[in-house]
């Protein structure tokens, strides 16, 4: 049976120790170490705020690797499909808008801006939406 423990990610710890150095730390302490011994050459751990948690063993590139992948795992799972196109296009509607307003705008100008100010909020209103799902999303 799995053994879930659980924690925040805002208070998670986490520790990358030499492994002779764990081994040392069990000796010491007593502390059970895993029932074939440290194997790895280098031991991550990861931490509840109350020290609860997983020690994993490995060489560096191993965890690289695994932390990419968790990094990516969590990037698809909660990418909310053209939430960047918009926050760019945010940007450049913001930009022309600074520029039609610069320097005594004549009033076409200030129409124009006008024009860009009811954009920003529509694409205001949109990122607010995409960005509530983003927060709410449940798989």
């Amino acid at each position: 049976m799995a053994n879930t423990i659980w924690g925040f990610a805002d208070c998670a710890l986490y520790t990358l120790n030499p492994a002779h150095h764990v081994t040392a730390e069990i000796a010491r302490t007593g502390e059970p170490g895993p029932a074939d011994g440290i194997t790895g050459l280098w031991v991550l751990g990861l931490w509840t705020d109350y020290g609860e948690g997983i020690a994993l063993q490995g060489s560096i590139a191993e965890f690289q690797h695994f932390l990419r992948l968790v990094i990516e795992h969590v990037a698809r799972e909660t990418q909310q499909e053209g939430l960047p196109d918009a926050l760019n296009e945010l940007a450049r509607v913001r930009a022309r808008r600074e520029a039609l307003l610069a320097n005594n705008p004549s009033a076409e100008d200030l129409e124009a801006a006008a024009g860009y100010e009811l954009a920003e909020l529509d694409l205001l209103r949109w990122i607010a939406q995409a960005t509530s799902e983003l927060i709410d999303h449940q798989p």
